[in-house]
Formats: C-alpha cells, structure tokens, sequence
C-alpha cells in the first residue's frame, strides 16, 4: 500500500507537467549524485549494511534516466550537468560500477576513505553494520549486558548502537571491541565473493589505473570520522594529514565530508574546512529553497534504490526536496 501511495503521488506531478515546471526552475543548478556501493543483483537483499547501496540493474537505469535531462561532468558548478561521485573505496567501485560508467562514457568522482585503501582499515560504521546484518540469531554479551539479536530487531539494535556513539563518541572503539568479542567480524558467514566487494578496499594499483582513465580520487577524510564530534585538535590534525595527500594519492582537490549530513557537518567544520585547499567540498544533502555555490557546501543528491521513473524525477527536479529542509548545526 506504501509503495502505492509513493508512486502515484509522484506520478500525478509528473504526468500534470509539475516535474517539468521543477526542472524549468532548478535549471541553472548541477545535480550531484551520491553512491556508495553497487551490488549485483543476485546479492541484492536490502540488509542493514546495503542501506546505503544500489543495485547493478538500478544503478543502469538510472545513468540512462540522468542522461536524458543532463551532460555528465566532473567539472563543478557547470550548468545542465550532473556529476557522479562514490563515497568510501570499496571494491565494488572498480570492479561493478566502473565498467558501467565507462560503458557509458562517464568519468566519475570517487571520494576515498585513505585509510581503507592504504591501511585496509574497514570503515567503522561498517563494520558495526556488517555485525549487525550477518551475526547468528541468539544471546550476545555486549558491553556486559546480554542482547537478544534476532531477525526481527536487527535493525533496530543497529540504530541503537550509532545512537549511542553519536551521544558519546568516545565510545565508539569500545563498542567496535565489544561486538568483535561476542562474535568476531572476521567469522560473520558471508558469501567470499560478496564479502570481498562489499568489505575489501579497491587496490593501490587499481587507483592509479583509474586516476589514469580520467576518473578523479577525491579525499573522504583520513577515517571516516564523525567530523562535528572531534576536538579542535583532532580536527586539525585530521585537515592537515588530508591536505598533504593532494596531488599525491589525490588526483584532485574536491573534499567530501563523511556521513556528509546536517549533524556531522556543523558550523565550525564547515568553518575549518574554508581555509584549507579543497577546493570544493561536499555535503550529502540538497536543499531546493537554498542554491548555494559556496565551496564548503556543494550539495549532493542520494538517490534511493528504485526504477521508479517518477520518484527518480522528483528527486532530479528538485520536486521531492520541498518537502525537506536541512539546516547547518552549532
């Protein structure tokens, strides 16, 4: 019934020529896409940890639908474009979503999580959700507190955990120990294949590569950091050890804040990110009542994974983000 509701309540706009009127309104501004991973779709099954993924099928039908209404660029600010990014570095990048891209004639940025690649370092937030997807069914010791994990409330157990650590940051290595102690990550069941382009880093030399094929590396922090709940100090020291990557591991200047939202993104990180060389940094929201350029806030829109024409056409207009608004915290 939801998904019935959604459709037609997008269809009417569009078949009503509101959509249009929308893309008439919003045509002077790029649309930045995010993505993350791109998953086959044998492996496709809406776990926690592919909240953020997208199908290879819906991944190709999307390029197709985007390329009807704009040019793809990695240029920024230029007018009746679209520029495709991914966030993170994982395998799936290279070995799923590039093939695609260039099948289509589409240079991409690809913002990278530098300790991922260089140290292997799996995101954290990641690991807690793979955790949270894979671990058997059954009774865990966690921080001293037996937990009851079952298919019903995995996800909410989930939301549980990342709230606490966005209450209290510090405690999020405690939290990653705990989990590993109650079940080890490197035991969760998972099939070899999926695990490797879902959880293993694209290789150094596949970097290169495709730094040499046009693509821009962009820097996504050193890892992964919640930037808003870091001291003035690690922040500082997070900006400097990114900055020196430039041009090195760095094909480009262009910055994309981790997690990318209002929360993670406060005034004094958007502060301290306008005086470093990135050049242009951005946020994972869109805002259709603020059309900003300024180059601390570039903002990017996530689409959700759907072959829905209409849903994906009221995010492209701008249509859907009436409906949202976003602020920048203290």
């Amino acid at each position: 019934m939801k998904k019935l509701f959604v459709r037609l309540f997008f269809l009417l706009p569009y078949y009503f020529g509101l959509i249009n009127i929308f893309y008439f309104i919003t045509r002077k501004r790029q649309r930045v896409i995010t993505y993350h991973n791109i998953i086959p779709d044998k492996y496709f099954i809406n776990s926690i940890e592919q909240g953020v993924s997208c199908s290879e099928t819906v991944f190709k039908y999307q390029l197709n639908l985007i390329a009807k209404k704009f040019n793809f660029t990695t240029e920024i600010n230029k007018e009746n474009s679209c520029v495709v990014t991914f966030d993170d570095g994982y395998q799936n990048n290279y070995e799923i979503a590039l093939p695609i891209l260039e099948s289509n004639n589409i240079n991409a940025v690809f913002f990278i999580t530098y300790n991922l690649v260089a140290e292997k370092e799996v995101i954290w937030v990641d690991l807690i959700m793979k955790w949270c997807s894979y671990v058997p069914e059954g009774i865990y010791i966690i921080e001293g507190v037996n937990v009851h994990i079952s298919n019903k409330n995995r996800f909410n157990y989930f939301n549980d955990v990342l709230s606490r650590i966005y209450k209290d940051y510090s405690l999020k290595e405690n939290v990653l120990s705990s989990l590993d102690n109650a079940f080890e990550f490197n035991k969760l069941l998972i099939d070899e294949y999926y695990n490797r382009i879902r959880f293993n880093p694209i290789s150094l030399i596949d970097i290169e590569n495709m730094k040499s094929r046009n693509h821009l590396i962009a820097c996504h922090t050193i890892s992964h950091d919640v930037l808003s709940m870091l001291s003035s100090e690690l922040l500082f020291d997070e900006i400097n050890v990114s900055e020196s990557y430039i041009g090195d591991f760095y094909n480009t200047n262009y910055f994309a804040y981790p997690f990318g939202g209002a929360n993670e993104v406060s005034k004094k990180v958007l502060k301290s990110y306008s005086t470093t060389n990135f050049k242009y940094c951005f946020v994972n929201y869109w805002n259709f009542f603020v059309s900003n350029n300024e180059v601390e806030t570039i903002q990017r829109i996530t689409l959700p994974n759907t072959t829905n024409k209409y849903l994906i056409h009221a995010y492209l207009s701008g249509f859907y983000f009436i409906f949202k608004s976003k602020v920048i915290h203290d």
